[in-house]
């Protein structure tokens, strides 16, 4: 069955709206990659965080495909964001772990005021890191974890924690 792209426009931005006032929330749509090899995990934790409600971080966006700098930048524009980039790069070294999130640093844990960072052993990206974090989070104890052999599976602290409010 054909449909007409102004249909599909109109169903996303209908369903869109809907989302939002059922969770009583703004909906802000991270793009997904057009190819699954570049899609590394699947996951938008592992291109942007909320830092605040007005301030995000994310991968170093001079490393993302066009169409992702454009729509990520649409989202900054249209909400009005203060975006921090955080270093970023892609190791697919291994063909045994195509969805490596080795390079991801976006995919930190946040328990109170501590931040859990992952690191991977490259002495210039880490160092660039830590200190980005060190600078969004300054009241933040940011301690850093070596997570290599687990992001060679696709995941990160974010990914793979759950933290529950009592």
């Amino acid at each position: 069955m054909y449909l007409p792209t102004q249909n599909l426009l109109s169903d996303a931005e209908t369903l869109k709206s809907k989302l939002a006032d059922l969770l009583e929330c703004e909906i802000i749509i991270i793009p997904a990659y057009r190819s699954k090899e570049d899609d590394l995990t699947g996951h938008a934790d592992g291109m942007v965080r909320f830092v605040d409600r007005n301030t995000i971080i994310g991968n170093c966006l001079a490393n993302e495909y066009q169409y992702i700098k454009e729509e990520v930048q649409k989202a900054i524009n249209d909400f009005n964001l203060q975006y921090i980039e955080m270093p970023f790069f892609i190791d697919k070294k291994d063909p045994k772990h195509p969805y490596s999130a080795i390079g991801v640093y976006v995919n930190y844990l946040e328990v109170n005021n501590l931040i859990v960072m992952p690191v991977f052993g490259r002495k210039e990206e880490d160092e660039k890191a830590i200190n980005v974090m060190k600078a969004t989070f300054p009241d933040r104890i940011i301690e850093t974890i070596n997570y290599n052999d687990v992001a060679l599976e696709g995941g990160l602290l974010n990914c793979t924690t759950w933290v529950l409010k009592q």
